[in-house]
Parts: C-alpha cells; sequence; structure tokens
C-alpha cells in the first residue's frame, strides 16, 4: 500500500464520522451526506497519488462531498425548484482558511433516535450512520441477514428525510427519552470494536471513538446519572484493554495481569461512578460498571466480593432482562452460593433460547467443572468451543477443555 494510500485510510478512520455528521447536519439528508462522502474517497483515492495530500485533508473531502451535494440536487430539481432548496445553499464558512469541522456526531446520534423512528431501529441507525459501523457487521451483531439490516437503515435513513427531523440536540425536555437509546448505541459500538480487535485492522479506533462520544455526552447531561455510568463502564473495560489476551488466548478479568492495567483510567472510572450514585437513580449502566468495580476491586485485593456481584446482578437482571444478564447472574449465584445453584439457575432457561448461544454453554461447562462433573463439563466445553466465533476465546477454552484431563476424556 503506498503512502497516499495509508494517510487516505488514516482520515478515513478519523474523520468518516466527523464528516458523515457535518454534511448530514448542514444539508439534512443522511443518506446523501453518506454517497457523497464516499465518492469524496473515491476521488481522493484518484487525485491525492497524482497532486499530493492536500494540506487539510478533511477540507478537501468536505468541499467534494459539497460538490457531489449540490449536483445531485440539481439533478433532481428544476432551476426554480434548486433556488428555494434549502440544500442547495452553499455555506461558504467551510472555504475560510484555518476552518474547523464542529464534531456534530452528538446531533446526528439524537437525531437517529428520534421518536418518528422505529425504536428497534435506533441502535443500528446510531452504529451505522455517527459510527461507521457496516451492515453486515451490525447484522451479525444483532443476529439478521446482511440484506434485511440493509433494507432497514435505507428505509430509516429515507424517514429522516421525508419527516424533516431537525439536526439539532433536543431540548431537555426531550433529551431523556432518546439517552437510552444513545447510549445503547455507544455502548454497542463499544462492544463491537472491543469483539473485533484482536481480528479486524481498525476496530480500536472504534472503540475510541465510542469512549469519546461517551465523554462528550456525559459533559452535555452532566446530571443523567446512566450517562456517567456507562462513560464510568467503558472506562473501566478500556482501561484492561492491554490485558485481554496472551499468547493469542483471551485471558478472563479475574486471571488478567494488572501490571497491564491503566490505573488512571480506572481511578477515573471510579469518580464518575461514585459522582452517578450521588445523582440516587440507579440504571443498567451504573450497575454493570459497579460490577466491573467489584470485579476489579477483588482482583486487586484479594478480598471475595462474590455476594456484592450476585446482588448487583440481581438488580440488573429486574431492570434490564436479557438473556446474556441470566447467564450472568447464574454464573454470579455459582461463585457466590455453589455451582450447584448456578446450574440449576441455568436450567431454568427456555432451552430454545440457548442452544446455539456460546455463553450459555461456556458459562454451564464451567460450572460443571466447579461442580466436579467433569463429563458433562468437557462435553459442555465442546459446544461452546464449536459455537465461539472469535479465535481467542476458543484458545482459552481448548485449554480449560485439556485441564479437564482424564475425567473429561470420554465426554
Amino acid at each position: 500500500m503506498s503512502r497516499d494510500h495509508r494517510v487516505i485510510e488514516r482520515v478515513f478512520q478519523e474523520s468518516s464520522g466527523r464528516l458523515t455528521a457535518y454534511l448530514a447536519t448542514r444539508f439534512g439528508d443522511v443518506a446523501l451526506a453518506e454517497d457523497a462522502l464516499s465518492a469524496a474517497f473515491t476521488a481522493a483515492l484518484k487525485a491525492w497519488p497524482e497532486r499530493g495530500v492536500p494540506s487539510s485533508p478533511e477540507a478537501w473531502l468536505y468541499q467534494a462531498a459539497k460538490r457531489f451535494i449540490l449536483d445531485t440536487v440539481r439533478r433532481r430539481k428544476t432551476a426554480t425548484a434548486y433556488a428555494d432548496d434549502p440544500v442547495a445553499q452553499r455555506p461558504e464558512a467551510e472555504d475560510a482558511p484555518g476552518f474547523v469541522f464542529p464534531d456534530e456526531r452528538l446531533k446526528l446520534l439524537f437525531v437517529c433516535a428520534h421518536p418518528a423512528i422505529s425504536d428497534d431501529l435506533h441502535i443500528a441507525l446510531m452504529l451505522n450512520t455517527v459510527l461507521g459501523v457496516e451492515a453486515h457487521r451490525i447484522a451479525h451483531a444483532f443476529v439478521i441477514s446482511p440484506a434485511t439490516m440493509s433494507q432497514r437503515l435505507t428505509r430509516a435513513k429515507a424517514k429522516i428525510r421525508e419527516a424533516r427531523i431537525p439536526f439539532v440536540i433536543p431540548d431537555a425536555e426531550d433529551m431523556p427519552p432518546r439517552l437510552h437509546s444513545v447510549l445503547q448505541a455507544i455502548y454497542a459500538g463499544f462492544g463491537i470494536g472491543w469483539d473485533e480487535a484482536r481480528t479486524r485492522m481498525g476496530a480500536e479506533e472504534l472503540t475510541q471513538e465510542c469512549l469519546l462520544l461517551a465523554r462528550l455526552v456525559a459533559q452535555l447531561m452532566p446530571q443523567a446519572p446512566e450517562a456517567l455510568g456507562c462513560l464510568a463502564l467503558l472506562l473501566y473495560s478500556d482501561a484492561r484493554q492491554k490485558s485481554r489476551t496472551c499468547d493469542g488466548a483471551y485471558v478472563p478479568l479475574s486471571e488478567q495481569d494488572v501490571a497491564f492495567w491503566d490505573a488512571d483510567q480506572m481511578h477515573e472510572a471510579g469518580q464518575i461512578l461514585q459522582s452517578a450514585a450521588r445523582l440516587r437513580h440507579s440504571g443498567p449502566f451504573q450497575l454493570m460498571a459497579a460490577i466491573q468495580s467489584a470485579h476489579i476491586e477483588a482482583r486487586l485485593t484479594g478480598h471475595n466480593y462474590s455476594e456484592g456481584v450476585l446482588q448487583l446482578y440481581a438488580g440488573l437482571r429486574h431492570i434490564a432482562p436479557s438473556l446474556g444478564v441470566e447467564v450472568a447472574f447464574a454464573m454470579a449465584l455459582g461463585k457466590a452460593q455453589g455451582a450447584e445453584f448456578g446450574l440449576r439457575q441455568l436450567d431454568l432457561i427456555d432451552p430454545a433460547q440457548i442452544a446455539s448461544y456460546q455463553p450459555y454453554w461456556a458459562t454451564r461447562a464451567d460450572l460443571l467443572r466447579r461442580a466436579g462433573r467433569m463429563m458433562e463439563s468437557a462435553s459442555a466445553y465442546d459446544l461452546a468451543i464449536g459455537l465461539s466465533g472469535d479465535s481467542a476465546v476458543r484458545q482459552y477454552l481448548i485449554g480449560r477443555r485439556a485441564g479437564l484431563g482424564a475425567h473429561g476424556a470420554h465426554a
């Protein structure tokens, strides 16, 4: 790959989200903004190797995208209609020397969470439009086909244009109903980047973008405890980034080398979580951050906080039930009160839900091992290994399976 192509790739990773949000905000059309930016990057691939990288790559890309938008509008409309169309009005401020593009991604996040758009599309739309996650990656996370996800995203973007949803930060009274969707999207994007960091170039940038957006939301809404909880949760997770694998295998938090943890970042997370707690309105992001905090404190001090973690999961299970939370609650129960209690809790889950759910089988395997039921544990590990799409997790589970020794040899 040439130097110019590497520069274009870097600019795309660093700037595409900001430019898409800025174009969409200026011209009121998300799909058109995305098409325009795609055309601009295609033009850059041709022009920059021939003429050199411009002194302000973002400004060059913006001007190319703006020309694409204006030309598209001209083709769509008659001259009279064009003159009256707000999209056709040329903003000239961007042409001024030293112009710095404002970060409009917060506006676009709240636009994507507008009540005129179906609730089940909010998160996917934000992931795709603001964070640049491709439809096929979102489809994998949502366990639906890429074609179906692409169709849904196209309809949602058209809805923004047709409903003339304003590209503004909503008023104070309109913001809370949209906040949870915004935080869910940021958390989901962080999770996608976190899961892909070992196998996909640029995935680390996605986690950092999400961390930045979480900070921006917390700054915008400093009295919203869940915004603070989400930021604390991401900081706790990001602080352990360097300790998550060893020799290509996944390392669970309880076994990570704390020397690789970012102590300053963890301290910041703790301070933010305390600020959220002082607002006295608990929510799922605060509970998830508190669970991480308890696990980290146990690892650092050697104290047993299993009962406290169990109570936190019980609270999370009550206010934000999900299959993942149910499985994690069973594991917490097993650690606090004995493996058999955890296994009985797992047995209460609908079998249809867990047939291909890898975390269930990994959790069941571990609880069976703790209960001394080695042959059953080996069978569960085999299922979990077969269902693992992450090579590092698969390697870790293979090691666990091998650790059963002769007890699991005939499973």
